[in-house]
């Protein structure tokens, strides 16, 4: 009895510890930041020249520095370590030729001030293209080309990533947008992004663009995961089929959380069937076809006793089925 009331303390105390965590225990206390329970002084600031606040961003708190300079900042917690800043989100504008940075990078693990006094050091490791960017100007030094401005700011793998500006208005007022196309074809145009960067023992690398849809909830696009095919079904939830370290993997979402991912381990590859233009897997009786019935026209549906127990259209294909897919179930 004692055993079974021990193990169950633990448990309960376990359980208490990730709600809290859950609940995220970050707390502004008269302007002091607390973490459960514990206070960091000096790092929430409000005057006439620095704000560093304790906000929401992304769905998860974050502090937000903004300055007299312009410069607007994000600083995410890892979620293991709720007071080690994992991910840092840059919003400014870069101050030699006013080109506005959203690049952010993820997999820091940097105590709070060291990630705040260094966050512009840490942000130009990734943004060499956007400092050194410069408008086109004959030899009068007279501005061309002011319309349709364009950076290229990432090409490979047969995946391009653009930042433009439609006019030189909207150059100066800092209204960007972002385009990814996948060999020829535009899978995402979105105004409000962030281009995520990881950092690896050698380097840092594209990872995601995370973007905002028309529900102003961000999504996220992986670069370093190859997608194969993703579309938004006509119950809003978002079906993506990506490539992955040679395996193909298939994920059912609801905004940012995953509902359905297959598959787990021991169970078997996901198949395609070039004859009926069909993605097929199988769990628990359960037969899952992605079909594709004509140009820009898809349907997920799944079957249960040769029952088809649920059939939804695509309403938004973000990115078709590639001329090559058969090069992906070999």
């Amino acid at each position: 009895m004692k055993i079974t009331k021990i193990i169950f303390l633990i448990i309960f105390s376990i359980a208490l510890k990730a709600f809290a965590f859950d609940k995220t225990h970050y707390k502004n206390n008269d302007g002091e930041l607390v973490i459960l329970g514990e206070i960091y002084p000096n790092v929430l600031k409000k005057n006439s020249s620095l704000n560093i606040s304790l906000t929401q961003f992304m769905d998860k708190y974050a502090l937000e520095y903004t300055n007299i300079n312009g410069r607007n900042v994000y600083f995410t917690f890892n979620k293991k370590d709720p007071e080690i800043i994992d991910c840092i989100y840059n919003n400014s504008r870069e101050i030699n030729n006013g080109f506005l940075n959203r690049n952010a990078i993820c997999g820091l693990n940097l105590e709070i001030n060291t990630a705040i006094n260094n966050y512009s050091n840490i942000i130009n490791k990734v943004s060499k293209k956007e400092i050194n960017f410069n408008l086109n100007r004959d030899i009068n030094n007279e501005l061309i080309d002011t319309n349709n401005i364009t950076l290229n700011v990432y090409k490979n793998n047969n995946i391009t990533i653009d930042i433009n500006y439609s006019t030189l208005d909207n150059y100066i007022d800092a209204v960007p947008y972002i385009t990814i196309k996948k060999g020829n074809n535009k899978v995402l145009e979105s105004k409000n992004y962030f281009i995520e960067y990881i950092k690896t023992d050698r380097d840092y690398v594209i990872n995601n663009v995370i973007y905002y849809n028309k529900n102003m909830k961000y999504e996220i696009y992986s670069i370093a995961n190859n997608i194969i095919f993703s579309c938004v079904l006509d119950n809003n939830k978002k079906v993506t089929l990506n490539n992955k370290n040679n395996q193909n993997q298939y994920i059912y979402r609801n905004n940012n959380n995953i509902e359905l991912q297959y598959p787990l381990s021991n169970e078997k590859p996901i198949s395609f069937d070039n004859g009926k233009d069909t993605i097929s897997f199988s769990r628990g009786g359960y037969i899952y076809n992605i079909t594709k019935k004509k140009i820009n026209d898809y349907n997920l549906s799944v079957k249960n006793d040769n029952k088809i127990i649920f059939n939804k259209p695509c309403k938004n294909i973000l990115t078709p089925f590639p001329s090559n897919i058969n090069e992906y179930f070999n």
